[in-house]
């Protein structure tokens, strides 16, 4: 198989529906040939475009056979029973538990923020790959993306640093021109 090639009526999941999950889930169907669409997330609803939204509205507007999934990546049930509803994934992304809480500065993250942050981003990863191979939930030939972040030891870099920053930009500048003392 030519690494450039795709295989065609192929099952895609993304676990994490995040801003990197929401831009893949938009596009899969435009650069892929996909059967099925498989969204998970902890919540029932996501931001999208910085709105409130059910998980399965945001699935809704996609390819039409999109599924919806509300499930905790850190449980081995659920996780198995995910993979028993939805076998043979030909692509995977997991990009859940990227930042503990987006906008929050690190200093004011508490230590169960990134506790919980590390649990989804390294068990609940090995967790899906585990129980992936062990109820079939994987196709052959199968490729993953697995996007585990220092966030959750960090503080929330990634998706949550850039926002933060844009979020407070106005203010550090106007600090900056006033010659006060930086905003943290």
């Amino acid at each position: 198989m030519n690494p450039l090639n795709y295989d065609s009526n192929c099952k895609i999941m993304i676990i994490g529906v995040g801003l990197m999950g929401q831009y893949m889930a938009r596009h899969a169907s435009k650069w892929l040939d996909v059967s099925q669409l498989v969204l998970v997330e902890a919540n029932e609803n996501i931001s999208v475009d910085g709105n409130p939204m059910p998980l399965k509205t945001f699935a809704a507007g996609l390819n039409p056979n999109t599924a919806a999934e509300t499930i905790d990546v850190r449980s081995e049930e659920q996780v198995s029973d995910l993979f028993q509803r939805h076998p043979n994934i030909r692509y995977l992304m997991y990009t859940a538990g990227i930042s503990p809480r987006p906008l929050v500065p690190p200093e004011a993250l508490t230590k169960e923020d990134v506790t919980n942050a590390c649990k989804v981003n390294l068990w609940g990863t090995h967790n899906v790959i585990k129980q992936g191979f062990q109820h079939s939930g994987f196709s052959e030939r199968s490729h993953a993306v697995l996007i585990l972040s220092t966030s959750a030891t960090l503080g929330s870099e990634g998706r949550a640093s850039a926002a933060y920053e844009e979020s407070i930009a106005h203010y550090r500048h106007l600090n900056w021109s006033n010659h006060r003392k930086e905003i943290p």
